[in-house]
């Protein structure tokens, strides 16, 4: 209750509207409130907030929806880059880095707006009345946009192509991502500098710059959501087209500072520094974040998490080992004597785990528990690789065993599937 009445005070709607989860309904009401002020007629909202279903339903557009695929509509356009994961185990430290807020970040570094955009932009991407043109042409038009303010970009826009509106006034939107962030700065500002007696006071301001965290990303989902009165699926696509691009060019400057980026996901990259001294890792993770926020004005590459080891299987899954408050436990090592180093104790880790069929909850409990084993043990780190991979056999062969004999309790056997 307290986050929701603070979301909605922050946007100007309706307190029952919040709590009924209506994300599309307080954006429309903190834009309609930003352009109200700014003297601009905010257009209808056009759209049923419920779907119609069945035979001779009309979709957003007022098309009637195919039955042969009814049910999931396909993406009206191209959303986050996923990179091809290099699959295999990692035993030297790999860097996740990551854009802070990525696509409101974006809104505000080339100032993508209604107001800043020519029109067009809008009739080029409506072309045909058909919004969802094929990937390749959407993305050589993106691409127009992006060379214009891309460093790493090789070839130059044509005399006729789009740029984008970075030297024009701030727009609307752009505008208020940035009362929203600045907003949550000096919120933040207040909480690092309140006393140990001010826990009720600390804990208000923690609700309030989680509202503003919230809003200032749900900003960029009305843009795409058909049912918003401020849908434009031309400024989505360019905005995730734009974060493709960035993410596309930090692994190429990352690439070329000879490092191996290993895989990358919408707004973050894993880095191999192929470096098993942590304080190096870190330095190796502080260049490269230099060398690509120099770029920018506003987007900004920060370091996420560090981890030990790692187990990369495909595209969003993967087993690893990270450190707990890396940088803190940096600081405490590089307080500590040199030559005492080697008896220090190691970081603090917990495990971490993505896409792994063994945290699903459909599995029975001996199928994960077994897999949890393999993966924290080949993850631990332990003596040489044959011991650890003995160490595993070890244990499926005694539970093997267990299972033989009859030994296990039924209950480790029940499949719970959860719909």
């Amino acid at each position: 209750m307290p986050l929701a009445s603070q979301i909605t005070s922050i946007c100007g709607n309706v307190l029952s509207r919040t709590l009924a989860g209506g994300r599309s309904e307080r954006n429309d009401a903190l834009l309609l409130h930003a352009f109200t002020e700014q003297g601009y007629l905010p257009p209808e909202s056009t759209f049923s907030s419920r779907p119609q279903r069945g035979r001779g339903a009309k979709d957003e557009f007022g098309d009637p929806q195919d039955e042969a695929h009814e049910g999931r509509r396909k993406p009206a356009y191209a959303g986050g880059l996923v990179l091809d994961p290099k699959v295999g185990f990692y035993d030297t430290y790999i860097l996740l880095l990551d854009f802070n807020s990525l696509y409101p970040s974006i809104i505000q570094e080339f100032n993508l707006c209604f107001t800043t955009m020519e029109r067009s932009f809008f009739a080029a991407k409506d072309d045909n009345t058909e919004y969802a043109t094929t990937d390749n042409n959407e993305d050589v038009y993106i691409s127009e946009l992006i060379s214009s303010v891309t460093q790493t970009s090789g070839s130059k826009p044509s005399q006729n192509s789009q740029r984008l509106p970075t030297s024009r006034a701030p727009g609307i939107l752009p505008t208020e991502v940035r009362r929203l962030v600045e907003s949550r700065k000096e919120v933040k500002k207040l909480i690092a500098s309140a006393s140990a007696n001010d826990s009720t006071k600390v804990a208000q301001w923690n609700i309030r710059q989680q509202a503003l965290k919230i809003t200032a990303n749900s900003v960029y989902g009305c843009l795409g959501f058909g049912a918003s009165r401020f849908c434009a699926r031309g400024l989505a696509a360019l905005v995730t087209g734009l974060g493709r691009a960035l993410l596309m060019n930090t692994k190429e400057l990352v690439e070329n500072m000879k490092l191996d980026v290993i895989y990358g996901d919408t707004d973050s990259i894993m880095v191999n520094t192929n470096s098993t001294d942590l304080l190096s890792a870190l330095t190796i993770g502080e260049r490269v974040k230099h060398e690509v926020n120099r770029r920018y004005r506003l987007v900004e590459l920060d370091t996420d998490g560090v981890f030990v080891s790692m187990l990369l299987l495909a595209k969003k899954k993967y087993a690893a080992l990270s450190i707990t408050r890396p940088l803190q436990y940096a600081e405490w090592l590089k307080s500590q004597p040199q030559s005492n180093l080697s008896a220090l104790p190691p970081p603090p880790t917990k495990p971490e785990m993505k896409g792994l069929d063994i945290v699903r909850r459909d599995w029975c409990r001996l199928a994960a528990e077994v897999g949890k084993f393999c993966v924290n043990t080949l993850l631990s780190g332990r003596a040489t690789s044959e011991t650890v991979i003995q160490s595993i056999h070890d244990h499926l062969r005694n539970v093997a065993q267990q299972v033989r004999d009859g030994s296990l309790p039924k209950t480790d056997f029940v499949i719970t599937k959860v719909n």
